[in-house]
C-alpha cells in the first residue's frame, strides 16, 4: 500500500493522525535482525524524509506521530 493509499483510507475513517513506528531500528540491539542500517532517526538526511511524510500528511489533514516499539520478543 502507498503512502498516498494510506493517507487516502486513513481520511476516509476520520483519522487525524499517521503513526509511524520504527521497531526495525532497535530490533538489530535485541538480536531480531541482522540488517545494516544505512539511515539512523538522528541523521539529517533521515530527519528531512520523515519531514516530507508530514508535509504529505498534512495534505490529508493528518498529524505525524512517530513511535518506538520496544516490545520484547516472546
Amino acid at each position: 500500500m502507498s503512502l498516498r493509499e494510506v493517507c487516502e483510507e486513513a481520511s476516509k475513517r476520520g483519522d487525524n493522525k499517521l503513526f509511524i513506528v520504527f521497531d526495525q531500528f532497535y530490533g538489530q540491539f535485541r538480536g531480531e535482525r541482522a540488517t545494516l542500517r544505512k539511515l539512523k532517526p538522528d541523521e539529517e538526511e533521515y530527519i528531512g524524509l520523515i519531514k516530507k511524510i508530514g508535509q504529505f500528511a498534512a495534505k490529508y489533514g493528518m498529524g505525524l506521530e512517530i513511535g518506538l516499539n520496544h516490545s520484547e520478543k516472546k
